[in-house]
């Protein structure tokens, strides 16, 4: 942890109180990470949040039994129920913390002292939000730790609404994955929109446009990513193209994310060459396709789908089957 970063919190910590907030589902039988030293590191941290709360998902595992031996505030829903909006506002509207962390159960701090990182840039009182950054976990393929490189610099930021012109949709980029929310900034705009995907990068938006700033910590480091497979990566992309299409205003107020995508096609194939890992080209054309014609399903042509295969072209069939008509 930077000398400066842990001056500064620790004289702000006595004036925040601090919630850590987490939607869990099988957590304990995930095998991306041990949740049992995600519960750990969580418990390491120099910086310790008032709450810990989480809802899950009716696991089928140990996670609820790992979280209860931990003090963790648990309550238990329906997989149908869960909304990455809706179950995110029933966690911070539970307490009256200053800040909200939300976390999801595979992002692990990679340093005790990244909690109290995080926290940092609440010290200007415009500051609505604060993203952490993202490494790729140990053993990440090239494809898997190129995304990560490119969406979570080494460089920490801040924006407001007059950044908007050159960043783009960059301006509210903000991942729930580990994120850190001023709860009367979440409380001003009704707290996250019930939405398939992407309630953080919309509510990070909405702040933008009532002057608020978004911020991302490069000294509060998680390791978190996904060796995605072909398919599952298209069907992230078709929900991104469903997220476009639901909130055209998300997309009014930032721009096109064509610039977006041409700058992380553009880094990608650099990168990979970089690392001489040339093996990965043809997989990364077959899934920059893939997940082009996905996320143009998803926003153009969903009204042509039936309802009733929605759910097999997504990666969030629950959500589906919960909001479709019966």
């Amino acid at each position: 942890m930077d000398p400066e970063c842990r001056l500064a919190v620790a004289g702000m910590s006595t004036r925040l109180k601090v919630a850590l907030l987490v939607p869990t589902r099988n957590a304990k039988s995930q095998k991306s990470i041990d949740f049992l030293d995600w519960l750990r590191r969580v418990d390491q941290q120099t910086l310790q949040p008032e709450w810990k709360r989480a809802i899950d998902s009716h696991s089928q595992d140990d996670t609820q039994e790992a979280l209860a031996a931990s003090g963790w505030e648990l309550t238990v829903i329906s997989p149908e129920d869960f909304d990455h909006g809706r179950t995110r506002n029933q966690l911070w509207q539970g307490t009256d913390a200053d800040i909200c962390v939300f976390m999801t159960q595979d992002a692990l701090w990679a340093e005790t002292g990244g909690l109290a990182c995080l926290l940092e840039p609440f010290q200007d009182p415009k500051v609505a939000v604060v993203s952490a950054r993202q490494l790729p976990r140990p053993g990440a393929g090239p494809l898997e730790a190129q995304a990560r490189v490119f969406n979570y610099p080494s460089q920490s930021w801040v924006a407001e609404a007059s950044d908007i012109p050159r960043k783009g949709v960059k301006a509210a980029f903000v991942s729930n994955s580990c994120a850190a929310w001023r709860r009367s900034a979440l409380a001003l705009i009704g707290g996250f929109p019930e939405t398939l995907m992407g309630e953080d990068t919309l509510a990070a938006a909405r702040l933008l446009q009532k002057g608020w700033k978004v911020a991302y910590s490069a000294d509060a480091v998680v390791y978190h990513s996904h060796a995605y497979s072909a398919r599952s990566e298209a069907r992230r992309y078709f929900d991104i193209g469903v997220f476009h299409r639901s909130h055209p205003e998300y997309l009014a107020t930032l721009g096109k994310p064509e610039g977006e995508g041409k700058a992380f096609v553009k880094h990608q194939f650099r990168w990979l060459a970089r690392q001489k890992a040339y093996a990965c080209f043809p997989g990364a054309i077959l899934r920059l396709f893939s997940k082009y014609g996905a996320y143009r399903l998803g926003r153009d042509f969903l009204a042509w789908i039936p309802p009733r295969f929605r759910p097999y072209l997504s990666s969030h069939p629950d959500w589906w089957r919960a909001h479709s008509p019966s």
